[in-house]
C-alpha cells in the first residue's frame, strides 16, 4: 500500500486509547504507518455509528468515494462503512456465511494478501 502511495488508517472499537494503539503498532509492526488512529474510547460513538466514520473521512481530508474501510465485523465494520458509502471490504477470518450477510455490496477476502493482489491489479 506505501508503495501506491494508498493511506492507511485505523478506526477501532477496542477500549485501549489511540496512543496505546500507536504504541503497540510500532512495537510489533515498525515499518508500517498509519495516517492517524480513531479509538472508539477517546471519542463518543462507537461503530457502526456514521459519525465515527465522518471523523475519519475528516482527519483523512478525503470524500467516502475515495476510501475502502476493511474490517472483521460485518455488523460494525461492513455495514457501518456501506452506510456512510465508504467501500465496505469484509475481512472474515471467522468462517462467518458470507451469503447469509448479503444484503448490501462488499468485498470479501479471507486474508491481507487477497486485498494486495486486487489493489495490485487496479
Amino acid at each position: 500500500m506505501d508503495k501506491r502511495g494508498i493511506r492507511k488508517g485505523i478506526i477501532s472499537n477496542i477500549s485501549f486509547t489511540g496512543d496505546i494503539i500507536r504504541y503497540e503498532l510500532n512495537k510489533h509492526m515498525p515499518n508500517i504507518s498509519f495516517d492517524f488512529i480513531i479509538a472508539s474510547v477517546d471519542y463518543c460513538f462507537r461503530k457502526p455509528s456514521s459519525r465515527i466514520f465522518e471523523l475519519a473521512l475528516k482527519k483523512a481530508g478525503l470524500s467516502c468515494r475515495e476510501v475502502w474501510y476493511a474490517g472483521d465485523r460485518y455488523e460494525y465494520d461492513v455495514k457501518g462503512a456501506a452506510a456512510c458509502q465508504l467501500h465496505p471490504v469484509w475481512y472474515n477470518t471467522c468462517g462467518s456465511d458470507k451469503e447469509s450477510s448479503c444484503d448490501i455490496s462488499f468485498l470479501y477476502i479471507t486474508n491481507w494478501s487477497e486485498l494486495i493482489e486486487i489493489i495490485e491489479k487496479l
